[in-house]
């Protein structure tokens, strides 16, 4: 089975430097003295990030382009995903707060409002004030159901956010990022069989998405499989490429050092929002 694999696209981070180095030559003097200049280079500099896989950067530069042009609906899009990915719910929620006072709004900025109301505890705020499924493409509506489904686990209903989450699935390739969000609701309750069931299904679906193979490591880890964690990461730095979280995982798998668990439903709410995030950016491109 063909792999859906999240690469760094380094053809298209060269175009991009390309045309940020074209844009310059040919709009120099409007970049060293206005703020359209300065705003056109914050946004490339956004997206040159974005394709070389640094969240961090990418996600202050579009945050400053944000600042420029309060009112780009497509800035704001790309300001709160860059932020998510970067791992800071908060600041994405900040974000989108401060755009629904100017009027704008986005889907995944509404969601992460609702991932932060999972951090703060205020779990039944969170089902409530979710945004309008109705309004919202695959990936988001993915992400309000497991955020839902993490209120729930929040709330001690553990059955009840699976029920939900196997009531979601569509038969469509979007559920294997569904198996991982069961499989990490059954980590957090304990429930290895199930959860390693759950992980094994969507690792053989052929979905590489970092945040989720890692908790499947860690679980293999703690029930004692040391072998067959180190196989899964690497195997995924062989498919993927390197990555600090899963480099840190299999060195810590080597030296059979405890592994740590999914401690709270924050935790599964950010990594419910990060892997759609992350799979979404993947495919527009930067």
């Amino acid at each position: 089975m063909k792999s859906l694999i999240l690469r760094r696209s380094g053809g298209s981070a060269a175009l991009v430097l390309a045309f940020a180095v074209s844009a310059c030559a040919t709009t120099g003097s409007q970049s060293a003295m206005g703020d359209d200049g300065a705003l056109y280079a914050d946004f490339l500099r956004g997206r040159y990030a974005s394709l070389t896989s640094d969240a961090s950067a990418s996600a202050t530069f579009y945050r400053e382009a944000l600042r420029r042009a309060p009112g780009d609906q497509e800035i704001l899009e790309r300001a709160v995903t860059r932020t998510l990915i970067a791992g800071d719910i908060r600041g994405a929620a900040a974000l989108e707060t401060a755009a629904k006072k100017a009027g704008a709004s986005t889907s995944l900025g509404g969601l992460a409002i609702d991932a932060d109301n999972i951090v703060r505890r205020k779990y039944s705020t969170a089902q409530k004030d979710l945004p309008n499924i109705d309004d919202m493409g695959p990936f988001n509506r993915l992400i309000d159901m497991t955020l839902r489904a993490w209120a729930k686990v929040g709330q001690g209903d553990v059955d009840g956010a699976i029920v939900m989450l196997k009531a979601s699935s569509s038969g469509s390739t979007l559920d294997r990022l569904n198996d991982y969000q069961m499989a990490l609701v059954y980590d957090y309750a304990g429930r290895n069989a199930d959860a390693r069931a759950a992980y094994d299904r969507a690792w053989k679906s052929g979905l590489r998405l970092a945040v989720d193979v890692d908790a499947y490591g860690r679980l293999l880890e703690r029930s004692g499989d040391q072998a067959g964690a180190i196989a899964l990461y690497e195997e995924f730095i062989s498919n993927v490429g390197e990555n600090p979280t899963i480099q840190a995982s299999l060195a810590r798998a080597r030296a059979k050092l405890p592994a740590p668990k999914i401690a709270s439903p924050a935790e599964g709410a950010a990594i419910a929002i990060f892997g759609p995030a992350a799979a979404l950016t993947a495919q527009t491109g930067g």
